[in-house]
C-alpha cells in the first residue's frame, strides 16, 4: 500500500521519466535496413543545432537585423517548438543556417544522407519582392561534410570590403554545391492574414553521400539562400536526418 505522499513521489518521478523521454532525440528505422533516423522536434531545447550567418559584411550584424533563438511557434499552429531565424537581405544573397554535429557513426564509412524538414513561413510563394520573390527566391539548402561548415571572413577587392563567406560549398540560392542540395522553397501558397505563418515539408528524393572522418564524425547543416531583399523569418519546426551506410 503506498501511501499519498509515496504517490505524489511516484507521481512526479513518472512525468520526469515522460518528459526526458520526450526531450530525448529519438532514433527509428535502425533495424530496417533503410539506416538510422535522427529526429529533433525542439520541444526542449536547440537539441545540439547552433547557427550561423554568412555572405554579408563583416560588422553589419545590427543593420542586417540577424537573430535567431529557441521559440514557441505561434500558437494557432498547435503546442510546437522549433529554432527561430531572421535577417534583412541587403547583400541579396544572404544564408542563415544551423548546423549540428553527428558523432559515433563508423570512421572512414560513406553514408547516405536524406532530409525531412518541417518550416514555418510566413513568405508567399506567388507574390514579387525586391530582387525576388519573398517565398520563391529563397531556398532551402542541406548538406552534410566532415569539416565543421563555418562562416570565414575573406577580403573581396571588387566589393572594397570584408565578408563572411562559407568554408563549404553550399551552392548559390536555386543551385546546389559540392556539399549540399536544394530542397525546395520556402514559399506557401495562401495565408490568413491573422495567422501568417503555415507549416511546410521539404526532403530530398535522393540521397546525398559523405564519408566519415577517422574519429567516425559528420556535420549536417541547413539554411536559407535568400535571393529576396528584404526580411526573411522561418522556423525550424522539426527536423530528421536519416544516415544509411553504403
Amino acid at each position: 500500500m503506498i501511501n499519498p505522499a509515496g504517490k505524489y513521489v511516484l507521481l512526479n518521478i513518472l512525468i520526469a521519466i515522460l518528459f526526458l523521454f520526450h526531450s530525448c532525440n529519438s532514433t527509428v528505422e535502425d533495424d530496417s535496413g533503410d539506416g538510422t533516423t535522427y529526429s529533433y522536434d525542439f520541444y526542449s531545447g536547440t537539441e545540439g543545432w547552433i547557427n550561423g550567418f554568412a555572405d554579408y559584411p563583416v560588422g553589419e550584424e545590427n543593420f542586417y537585423e540577424l537573430s535567431f533563438a529557441h521559440s514557441k511557434l505561434p500558437q494557432y499552429l498547435g503546442n510546437k517548438y522549433g529554432l527561430y531565424i531572421s535577417g534583412n537581405n541587403h547583400s541579396d544573397d544572404l544564408f542563415m543556417y544551423i548546423k549540428r554535429q553527428f558523432t559515433n557513426l563508423k570512421a572512414n564509412t560513406s553514408y547516405a544522407v536524406r532530409f525531412n524538414v518541417e518550416i514555418a513561413s510566413d513568405a508567399l510563394e506567388s507574390i514579387a519582392g525586391i530582387g525576388g520573390s519573398p517565398g520563391a527566391s529563397v531556398y532551402l539548402h542541406a548538406g552534410a561534410t566532415v569539416e565543421e561548415p563555418e562562416s570565414i571572413i575573406i577580403h573581396e577587392s571588387d566589393l572594397q570590403d570584408n565578408y563572411y563567406r562559407m568554408n563549404i560549398d553550399k551552392g548559390n540560392q536555386s543551385y546546389g554545391g559540392a556539399d549540399s542540395i536544394v530542397l525546395g522553397n520556402i514559399g506557401i501558397s495562401d495565408q490568413n492574414p491573422d495567422q501568417p505563418y503555415k507549416l511546410k515539408a521539404l526532403g530530398n528524393n535522393m540521397a546525398i553521400t559523405v564519408s566519415t572522418d577517422n574519429t567516425g564524425i559528420l556535420w549536417i547543416f541547413i539554411g536559407t539562400d535568400s535571393g529576396f531583399e528584404g526580411v526573411t523569418s522561418i522556423y525550424f519546426s522539426s527536423i530528421k536526418i536519416t544516415l544509411t551506410e553504403q
